[in-house]
């Protein structure tokens, strides 16, 4: 992330100085990019702890400062030393590219980013995570709580904006376009004196162009008018090819066509009057749209809205929710949807990232399951600045699969080649766990327009391919009757968006991780492993292999493990060697075994054992070895020579009794006797000596007959 110094606060006189403020600087310290603004995973106790000498950060300048930067630096000369250098650390705040954009253009779009969230200390903090939790809405909390992969429900990240730091920067003439609790930044319109006056603003930590982006379709259009000769390929008609190529329409046979899940879409606009989105008792399910361009509840077609502003959303809609059976059948025809019109197709300002942010977090907040969208942003960025970190949306869509939100996006359009060294991704491309999608025909052919990575970063980009050439959709015009081949990385996202749709109804509790290794796991190829050229990622993926036959046998899981083929000891109805391929699951001991499956390690004996004539009983732990800290199970057979004896077994570290077990009355044997036993302090058992001491004594009798004591080794 570029970022420019920040001066110690007694580098400023006393009535303009940045007093502490909560979790300053914290915003350094992050993970993977989802701490950048904020301690992220930290536990909200650190958090509150960190707080509690900390006092608010003020959000003023020195008055005598102001006009100085609404002068502009043609004033430098004539202020003293410290008014030049108030001027050179408010203009370090600029990004290089805002700096230049405002000498070129005037006016322009910009974030200012905010160095806190301007709570005073652990009582508010702990107000604003209370609040942040009692506002979610009830989908948006179950859906967290199902797959979020943070600990807790809410963070850093869930409380707004400071009211006081919006109304400071306001009071510099310009107007908040949008408001980002997950940046903890606002988007302004201004020119160069108002965000110099802006970056004066102490609680203000830095300012970057709003950029803006490019869409990833449009390469070849052919419009038919729907006629009775299109009913071909059965029920789904013309789509039957593109689903067939992910294997969905086998998922669909099944009975997930992606009933009860929520897709959310950002895009330009949805004109919702095609006979595919209004069949009788099967009309299109928008459950919330929002319209951010315009700042009203209306995604759909509006007075003034210029022809084609809802094409590109329209055809995406098509893609996934088309219901016209033996014309056009959707990949998800069963969702429900949340509609975000994030782009303005008029002029200058189309597709800009803070509309964007803003719509993703109306997806989330909807309680989505699954966001799409086939819109990109490379104005000024490069492919260095593309490592799932540094873009604006690629931030966003990194604290949205934190939440358990599934998100899918397009590669983008600008061709690819052989070269692993050279990409050409668009963000939010290179987010950490967003599932980024190129382009095949038909035939499953890449073609030469998709775009290849690897991120910046050297990750796998793209990762899953569908159908993006020629693919098949509605119209996006007022005919309401038509169909419309589109190519595009814009129109393969959509269809694996309607298949991961229909996946989070096979498999509910899969979280984003999960999702994304079984279906990596199904790509064509090279038998699941990824294309160092970093053309294709992992290849088509198959639904269905994905969701019930994650081994590639072609027998269902379920019949795997019920017929011994497979073991299943989580009992999350996938064989346990997928759980470990897959990285779902960790097998530290390299046996085939999941880690969280050691709870107990068992130790077998064998032999026999009088109560006058003890013997020596070797007790191995057998491999898998458990977790530190898990018990071990010993197993014995027992004989003994009295009826009714009840035996009594210890086991002995150190001298300190580890394990102890009273048995039942037996007669004259006894078997798969057990004692659990493991060393204090979570210690690992293996090469331990231990004391196993047994004892038997009769129920009619006051003593106990001494069975004698054996030392056993416990062995690798």
């Amino acid at each position: 992330m570029r970022r420019t110094p920040w001066p110690w606060p007694g580098a400023w006189p006393n009535d303009c100085a940045s007093k502490s403020g909560f979790l300053q600087g914290s915003e350094r310290n992050f993970r993977s990019g989802l701490d950048l603004f904020g301690p992220g995973q930290r536990p909200r106790a650190e958090i509150l702890s960190e707080s509690k000498e900390v006092s608010m950060r003020t959000c003023r300048s020195a008055s005598s400062f102001t006009p100085f930067a609404l002068a502009g630096f043609f004033l430098v000369p004539l202020c003293s030393p410290l008014c030049a250098q108030r001027f050179e650390r408010a203009q370090a705040k600029l990004h290089p590219h805002m700096s230049r954009l405002l000498d070129e253009h005037g006016p322009v779009k910009g974030w200012v980013f905010f160095r806190d969230k301007g709570l005073p200390d652990a009582q508010a903090v702990k107000a604003a995570l209370d609040r942040a939790e009692a506002e979610l809405g009830q989908r948006q909390r179950a859906r967290r709580e199902l797959r979020r992969q943070r600990s807790g429900l809410v963070d850093w990240y869930d409380i707004p904006v400071a009211k006081q730091y919006i109304q400071s920067v306001e009071s510099s003439g310009v107007r908040v376009a949008v408001s980002s609790s997950w940046l903890n930044a606002i988007s302004v319109r201004g020119d160069r004196a108002r965000f110099e006056v802006i970056a004066a603003l102490d609680c203000v930590d830095r300012i970057e162009p709003v950029r803006r982006g490019i869409s990833t379709d449009g390469l070849g259009k052919q419009t038919l008018t729907r006629t009775g000769t299109q009913r071909l390929g059965g029920f789904y008609g013309l789509a039957e090819n593109q689903l067939l190529q992910l294997n969905l329409v086998a998922l669909h046979n099944r009975g997930f066509t992606g009933a009860g899940v929520l897709i959310g879409i950002l895009d330009t606009g949805f004109h919702r009057g095609h006979e595919a989105f209004n069949q009788p008792g099967h009309v299109v399910n928008v459950v919330a749209e929002q319209d951010f361009v315009d700042g009203d509840a209306n995604s759909g077609v509006e007075p003034g809205d210029p022809s084609s502003q809802h094409s590109h959303g329209t055809y995406i809609l098509g893609c996934i929710a088309a219901y016209l059976p033996n014309e056009l059948v959707g990949a998800a025809y069963d969702a429900s949807f949340v509609l975000a019109k994030t782009e303005d197709t008029t002029g200058e300002y189309q597709q800009e990232e803070d509309f964007y942010v803003a719509g993703l977090q109306f997806i989330e907040a909807q309680g989505a399951d699954v966001a799409t969208s086939s819109l990109g942003y490379i104005d000024w960025y490069d492919q260095s600045d593309l490592n799932g970190l540094t873009a604006i949306t690629t931030m966003g869509v990194n604290v949205a699969t934190d939440n358990g939100l599934f998100c899918l996006t397009a590669a983008g359009n600008s061709g690819n080649d052989s070269n692993p060294s050279t990409s050409s991704l668009i963000a939010p491309a290179d987010a950490l766990e967003v599932l980024t999608i190129g382009a095949v025909d038909e035939l499953g052919a890449i073609v030469s327009f998709s775009s290849d990575g690897p991120t910046a970063d050297g990750r796998t980009k793209p990762e899953l391919l569908g159908t993006g050439f020629e693919t098949w959709t509605v119209c996006s015009s007022t005919d309401t009757n038509c169909t419309v081949q589109v190519s595009g990385t814009s129109l393969s996202t959509p269809l694996l968006a309607g298949m991961v749709a229909c996946l989070v109804q096979a498999r509910p509790t899969w979280t984003v991780g999960q999702m994304r290794a079984r279906l990596f796991r199904t790509g064509d190829f090279n038998n699941g492993m990824s294309d160092p050229d970093f053309v294709r990622g992992y290849g088509i993926p198959d639904a269905d292999e994905a969701a019930f036959d994650c081994n590639g046998n072609g027998i269902d899981d379920g019949a795997d493990i019920s017929g011994g083929v497979e073991s299943d000891c989580n009992a999350n109805g996938f064989p346990d060697s997928c759980d470990i391929a897959d990285g779902i699951s960790a097998d530290v001991g390299a046996d085939g075994m999941p880690d969280e499956c050691r709870r107990r390690g068992v130790a077998q004996a064998t032999g026999s054992l009088s109560s006058a004539a003890p013997v020596s009983l070797p007790l191995i732990v057998a491999p898998p070895y458990p977790q530190v800290g898990k018990p071990v199970r010993a197993i014995f057979d027992l004989t003994t020579d009295r009826a009714g004896n009840v035996p009594v077994l210890s086991v002995k570290f150190a001298g300190e009794v580890v394990g102890r077990l009273i048995g039942t009355p037996i007669d004259s044997s006894h078997s798969a006797l057990e004692i659990d036993f493991s060393l204090p302090r979570d210690a690992s058992l293996a090469g331990r000596e231990f004391e196993l001491q047994i004892e038997f004594y009769h129920p009619g009798s006051r003593s106990r007959t001494p069975g004698g004591e054996t030392r056993i080794l416990i062995r690798p």
